[in-house]
């Protein structure tokens, strides 16, 4: 998600707002970031994506899009 941002330095990620276990370590997150785009103004941004998780500490994005 990082990458996809103009400044990623400026991000603030909020808490997510829907979590939804799917089974077998796989969860559905929608959440947004707030971040400056290229004119210097903080721009909220929603994402939708599915993270898989082997434990606590070892989880990855399997998909990911913008809303």
């Amino acid at each position: 998600m990082e990458n996809d941002l103009k400044a990623p330095s400026t991000a603030s990620f909020h808490g997510s707002d829907y979590v939804k276990y799917l089974g077998k370590g796989k969860f559905h997150i929608q959440t947004q970031v707030d971040a400056q785009n290229s004119y210097g103004a903080m721009i909220r941004t929603g994402f939708d994506c599915q993270v898989q998780c082997m434990d606590a500490d070892n989880c990855w994005v399997t998909k990911l899009h913008g809303m």
